[in-house]
């Protein structure tokens, strides 16, 4: 038997419902030379039963005698891998029929990537897809966009097994395992994006990322924190780093004190970056621009408490990037700030009693 190419890592804990179906779509790439462990974490719904019913020498199916968690099941799997490179499936996804092949031609033709995502669908509990995902493909913008929150699809993502074993895996103190990887790949070597749908990507109340939603959000604030310390060379607050996460999730919600503070730390790091990675002028001008486009927001949500402060940022912004002039979000801005606190405030009210 040929040494295989790719080392597929699934763990499953009581994930019987689905895993067929995500066996399946592995088992049935088009590229066939892979190895397929699969880690059981202790299972007690028959989730060992149905791995069992397949009769493909691909497969390697692991047995946690207790149950380890997801970071240190999948930790089994690269210390078993003997492919050159690991690529991650979920018991609840799906992968599309050439998504090996194009990740691997990918690696092949660009070795000095280390990590590589793809686009994908998000499909709910019955598989009806939901909405397209569509994380940076631009490599600055991957790279900028990492620092505040992850842009990887777990189940998408394709790596070299060697760098995975010299950083030590995963870490299996991290509720968001994944993002902290991923950020420690970032600082040492290239990512990439393919924007290409490669992956279905289930969400269902029964999820890990649902079950362990709050504890995985506080391990994101930590990871940011980590990567403004690198990039700054000083600490920034577990608020700070939280607020930063919600602003790059379009979930900001502050007070007037948070949001100064807020712009004054991305307009830092924007200067800082593009000086520490050394951009070139096209580079710059996109990290710039969406750091002004963010600064509109904030402009935006300041003006629902003070005006001064929202209009300092909106010069900012403008200061930043005069482009976004042209853009929609600045024309709400100036609109709130010309109707002023008190307006929006009777108006947010209105809004919460109708």
């Amino acid at each position: 038997m040929l040494k295989p190419e790719i080392s597929v890592i699934m763990p499953v804990y009581n994930g019987g419902f689905y895993l067929k179906l995500s066996i399946e779509s592995i088992l049935s790439q088009t590229f066939s030379n892979i190895e397929f462990i699969i880690i059981n974490d202790a299972s007690t719904d028959g989730s060992d039963d149905i791995v069992g019913s397949f009769n493909d020498p691909r497969i390697r199916l692991v047995s946690n005698f207790h149950k380890l968690g997801l970071p240190q099941s999948l930790n089994r799997g690269i210390g078993l891998a003997k492919g050159r490179y690991i690529a991650r499936q979920d018991a609840d996804d799906i992968s599309l029929p050439e998504r090996i092949a194009i990740q691997l031609d990918f690696m092949k033709k660009n070795p000095h990537i280390a990590l590589l995502g793809t686009w994908g669908y998000l499909i709910d509990g019955k598989g009806k897809i939901k909405k397209r995902l569509t994380p940076p493909s631009d490599p600055t913008m991957l790279k900028w966009q990492m620092i505040f929150r992850n842009q990887f699809i777990h189940s998408s993502i394709m790596g070299q097994t060697e760098v995975f074993k010299k950083l030590g895996g995963y870490n299996i103190n991290a509720v968001s395992e994944d993002y902290d990887l991923w950020c420690r790949i970032m600082h040492h070597y290239e990512i990439a994006q393919l924007p290409e749908p490669l992956i279905l990507y289930r969400k269902h109340q029964s999820s890990y990322s649902a079950e362990n939603y709050k504890a995985q959000s506080e391990s994101v604030d930590r990871n940011v924190c980590r990567n403004i310390r690198r990039i700054l060379e000083n600490t920034v607050s577990m608020e700070n780093a939280h607020d930063l996460n919600e602003l790059f999730n379009s979930r900001l919600v502050g007070d007037i004190r948070r949001l100064k503070k807020l712009g004054e730390i991305l307009i830092d790091i924007c200067n800082i970056v593009i000086k520490k990675w050394k951009l070139d002028k096209c580079q710059a001008k996109t990290i710039r621009s969406n750091c002004a486009g963010y600064l509109v927001i904030i402009a935006g949500m300041s003006a629902e408490f003070e005006l001064k402060p929202a209009i300092c940022m909106l010069v900012s912004a403008l200061q930043i990037d005069k482009g976004i002039i042209f853009r929609k979000s600045v024309y709400r801005s100036i609109a709130k700030i010309l109707l002023g606190p008190t307006i929006l405030k009777k108006t947010k009210n209105r809004r919460k009693t109708s």
